[in-house]
């Protein structure tokens, strides 16, 4: 009976290794010692006996063995070898008594490899095992910045966590949105019931996975199980039957395409076609029903009253083939009820006005293929929303350009709202603009979300008199404090403002659904995002009079090059805080790299802020859209350290100028956090 299973076995094994060299891979097991040729070892822990995933399991520590094996564990020598014998033999001690004595094994970024035991390896995935048990030890390679490195180190403090071992994730930041879907923070430790139902539910819901989607499979399964828990959340993947588990997965074949795909990308208007024959037979609306859900409420928010800008304008466009419906105060929990009842009064089109309904109507979307949802963020991951958002950092470069043009003292003020995707591109467009006129001038980053502090109190301690501020302001609002200005006292001098029209976004996707072409830039298989730019007309500047006229000339110049897209702000060479070099003199930075911007770039004093350093109001867009999954630690921490080093320079200076402007309890303030710092405390 041996020799017969050793026959399957070799088949098994002379398929896989005929599938590999047809791709021009190897056929063999891989080698650690190969692998890690270049690579810095810190430390080697022993773990001790640990049960071990057999998909795991990918090759052998040396090379001694692995040629007898395929690249799948199974054997490649003859039926009539000793090494044939010797298999046939554990096979059936093993069939019979299970493993006797565990392999050995060394551990590297979470796959395992070989050190003694290649066979009962062989023999237990052959038998169809899930796991193993084994004597570890684990390489832990030293920290970097390259993706499985991060990924690596994600693992490690989830493993801590929890000493789960089975999952394995491809990009950045999942670790950490696992635990979050079972109530943890990363790193904090699990129960042990917990851990037992990821496991169970994993193992089931993986099953449940391959058996729907087979060879076509485009995700691994964890990923695939992480998306799943965005859509059904823990309770499903935990309790769900295997019959429920089928059915939900189904629904989701789209999204699974849709995360391993690469996004689409619109970055202007789509032109309109020519008319075709095929045009006869398309099916096209006579009127689209548009319905826009506001967090605030168009009189309170200066974000809100610009969307509601664009809603006017599709009216007065289209007339009686577009009918309007507003809602505000729509927080994301109560943003289903609101679709549905908008639904049953048969509205098609959602524009969701904020990034915080994105996860909120997710299965909602999912159960209405045919109903279009549009989200006003920075990014989209799911199939059946849209996503849409303008490249705010080409006007952001242009202000930078006037600022660094009429500082006196080659200082900046920047004001950011949330540090989300899309924010430090514009940020750091601006300091490029900054640094094109003023190279030495240097801009001081602070956030209106921060909850100990506000942007007034920060300029004023820095006296810092040009600033920009928000994009926007509230029609109730009393603040001029908007836009690119510089104060002269109490006074303000307005220099330019971003302009937002958000109605020719609006007007050119509904015209596209009464073309019929609503389809046309996405087969539904993969995400697809609206960012336009200055080359769209949906964003420009406006100028005021108090820009010199030279500045004014110039900047005109520029903003001319941005709108034919022939001039990018991130053209290299780029450099960050740290002085690396972000990207090359003869590179322009891709546009999803520009999205998703995880670094300050040289000549800003400040930093990126921590979800605890925000107000409680901001904290939820920041779950939603946040950079934390993407920064690393030497990231937050710089900009922190610049800033010290400057206020322990000029405290005196600063100083001085509270208590000249009569702002003692200020100048306290500044005084007692320079002393602080020059005692090496914790200056807050």
């Amino acid at each position: 009976m041996s020799a017969e299973h050793y026959e399957r076995a070799k088949k098994l094994g002379e398929k896989e290794a005929h599938a590999r060299l047809q791709k021009n891979e190897s056929p063999y097991l891989p080698v650690l010692d190969d692998i890690l040729e270049g690579v810095t070892i810190d430390a080697r822990v022993s773990l001790g006996l640990v049960d071990v995933p057999l998909d795991r399991i990918v090759g052998t520590a040396t090379a001694g063995r692995t040629s007898a094996f395929a690249a799948n564990f199974m054997p490649l020598l003859g039926e009539g070898t000793e090494f044939a014998t010797k298999w046939g033999h554990l096979y059936d001690s093993m069939a019979s008594d299970g493993l006797r004595e565990p392999p050995i094994l060394l551990e590297y970024l979470n796959r395992f490899y070989v050190v003694e035991g290649n066979k009962r390896v062989s023999v237990s995935k052959f038998l169809g095992g899930l796991t193993v048990e084994a004597t570890v030890t684990r390489y832990v390679p030293r920290r970097s910045d390259e993706k499985e490195n991060r990924i690596y180190y994600e693992f490690l403090q989830f493993y801590g966590a929890t000493r789960v071992n089975f999952l394995w994730f491809e990009e950045v930041g999942r670790f950490p949105q696992l635990a979050l879907h079972f109530g943890y923070q990363p790193g904090a430790e699990w129960k042990q019931d917990d851990v037992q139902d990821l496991r169970a539910a994993y193992y089931r819901w993986a099953e449940v996975y391959r058996q729907i989607t087979g060879a076509t499979q485009v995700l691994p399964p964890a990923d695939a199980m992480l998306l799943y828990l965005d859509f059904f959340r823990k309770e499903s993947l935990v309790k769900s039957t295997k019959t429920e588990l089928k059915e939900n997965i189904s629904k989701l074949r789209k999204e699974f395409a849709a995360r391993a795909a690469n996004p689409s990308l619109s970055m202007m208007p789509q032109e309109e076609s020519g008319w075709k024959l095929t045009d006869l037979f398309k099916s096209t609306p006579t009127q689209v029903k548009a319905a826009f859900l506001y967090d605030s409420s168009v009189s309170d928010s200066g974000w809100d009253y610009a969307h509601e800008m664009g809603r006017q304008h599709l009216e007065e466009v289209f007339g009686d083939r577009v009918q309007t419906a507003i809602r505000e105060h729509i927080p994301p929990h109560k943003a289903v009820e609101a679709v549905q009842a908008l639904m049953e009064e048969g509205y098609d089109t959602f524009f969701l006005t904020s990034p915080i309904y994105m996860y909120a109507i997710s299965n909602l979307a999912i159960d209405n293929p045919k109903l279009r949802f549009l989200v006003c963020s920075p990014y989209t991951v799911y199939a059946n929303i849209r996503s849409y958002y303008l490249r705010m950092f080409e006007v952001k470069y242009l202000l930078g350009m006037i600022a660094g043009a009429v500082t006196r003292d080659g200082r900046v003020g920047y004001v950011a709202d949330y540090p989300i995707r899309g924010t430090l591109a514009s940020i750091n467009a601006f300091t490029l603009g900054v640094q094109a006129v003023n190279p030495d001038a240097e801009v001081f980053l602070t956030w209106s979300c921060l909850k100990d502090d506000t942007p007034g109190d920060f300029f004023i301690r820095e006296g810092i008199t040009t600033i920009c501020n928000r994009d926007l302001s509230a029609p109730s609002s009393g603040s001029r404090h908007f836009g690119l200005y510089q104060m002269e006292g109490l006074d303000q001098i307005n220099l330019a403002m971003p302009l937002w029209n958000w109605g020719i976004l609006y007007e050119s996707l509904v015209n596209s659904i009464l073309r019929g072409q609503w389809n046309e830039l996405t087969d539904g298989a993969q995400t697809l995002n609206y960012w336009w730019g200055l080359s769209s007309g949906a964003i420009d500047i406006a100028l005021s009079r108090n820009v010199p006229p030279g500045t004014k000339n110039i900047v005109g110049a520029v903003r001319d090059q941005l709108q034919a897209n022939r001039f990018n702000p991130f053209r290299g060479p780029i450099y960050d805080q740290e002085g690396q070099l972000r990207s090359d003199v003869s590179d322009m930075l891709p546009p999803r790299d520009v999205n998703n911007m995880d670094f300050l770039c040289r000549g800003i004093i400040g930093h990126i802020p921590v979800r605890d350093e925000l107000k409680p109001e901001a904290q939820p867009i920041v779950s939603f859209l946040g950079l934390e999954d993407v920064i690393t630690p030497a990231s937050l921490s710089y900009g922190r350290i610049r800033h010290e080093q400057y206020l322990r320079e000029h405290a005196h200076e600063i100083e001085a100028r509270l208590r000249a402007q009569g702002e003692e309890a200020r100048a306290d303030q500044v005084r007692e956090q320079a002393r602080r710092i020059s005692a090496g405390e914790d200056p807050t």
